[in-house]
């Protein structure tokens, strides 16, 4: 009996556990595909910022700061060494200074205290310390500084009262260029003196000067008239004014409206008068010559028959 037992279990067919599967097994041995991930869609911004990120150029390298060994802290880098800008400021205004005082050493200068000022050599030492200003390109912080050391004498007195009282001691770059010129007028060209010279600007006449001559006196009494420099009509209308007769009655044929036209124009006709007038004095000059020329030879020969006849002499044929 236990050999058929032992004879049935040998001869049994063995377990084959691949044979049959189970359940969970049957899940795990099939192949399960998920779909990709999505990325959500970009806006413009981002994809700007990725094509900006794509086209930079790669990073440099930088060498890595030097630590202490002791300590392991990384010291702070130098600071950047000064901009050239702030040298090259410097020394343009050195060589403005210099070039200044070179300029001007021989300029002259408001002297103030003679009794009675002289606003021509004013006027003229502040056209001449502009046109320095314009020529070295001087800022105008720097202008009432230069233009205070070349002050001397009297008007050096004047600014140092003046700068303490009316300008408080204030630094020299801080006072406006145009805030030290009405100081200097006021205190060089008085109102009284101001004021002759516009009445002379207005009864200006041409009379025996040329164009050239009298457009620059006209000029230069215009400077105490800026109402009527200013507008091109009223100056127009009194230098016209003021020519003589002949020119002044051309340019109002001609209306001419600009005052440089006005100055061309006047000048023009000038000289085609001074030419007419030689071209007709040399017929005369001629003549003149001519005459003059025969009368010398005229009492040349009556003096020679006078000799003649005097000695006896005769003259046979």
């Amino acid at each position: 009996m236990w050999l058929g037992l032992r004879d049935s279990v040998t001869h049994s067919p063995p377990f084959q556990v691949g044979r049959r599967r189970l359940p969970f097994q049957a899940s795990l041995a099939t192949p399960v595909t998920m779909a990709p991930r999505q990325r959500p869609r970009e806006g413009v911004a981002e994809q700007a910022t990725r094509q900006e990120a794509r086209d930079a150029p790669p990073p440099q390298q930088t060498q890595p700061l030097a630590q202490d060994t002791h300590s392991g802290i990384v010291p702070p880098p130098p600071p950047p060494p000064p901009q050239a800008a702030q040298g090259l400021d410097l020394t343009r205004f050195l060589e403005g200074m210099a070039q200044f005082v070179a300029q001007h050493r021989d300029a002259p200068v408001p002297q103030g205290g003679t009794g009675k000022p002289d606003p021509d050599i004013a006027r003229a030492w502040l056209d001449a310390v502009e046109r320095t200003f314009r020529s070295m390109e001087c800022v105008p912080k720097e202008r009432v500084l230069l233009a205070s050391y070349q002050l001397q004498a009297q008007a050096l007195t004047w600014w140092s009262s003046e700068w303490e009282t009316t300008f408080q001691s204030r630094p020299l770059r801080q006072i406006l260029w145009q805030e030290f010129v009405v100081s200097f007028e006021r205190a060089f060209c008085p109102t009284y003196i101001r004021t002759e010279r516009l009445y002379l600007f207005l009864d200006l006449q041409q009379r025996d000067s040329t164009v050239v001559q009298y457009r620059a006196r006209f000029v230069e009494l215009g400077r105490y008239a800026p109402q009527i420099m200013v507008d091109e009509s009223l100056r127009n209308q009194q230098f016209v004014r003021g020519l003589r007769p002949e020119l002044r009655q051309a340019l109002i044929v001609a209306h001419v409206t600009d005052l440089d036209a006005a100055y061309q124009t006047s000048a023009a006709l000038e000289a085609n008068t001074l030419r007419t007038r030689a071209r007709s004095a040399e017929p005369r000059q001629q003549q003149s010559s001519v005459q003059a020329t025969l009368k010398a030879t005229t009492s040349y020969a009556s003096t020679s028959v006078g000799t003649t006849a005097k000695s006896g002499y005769q003259r046979k044929f």
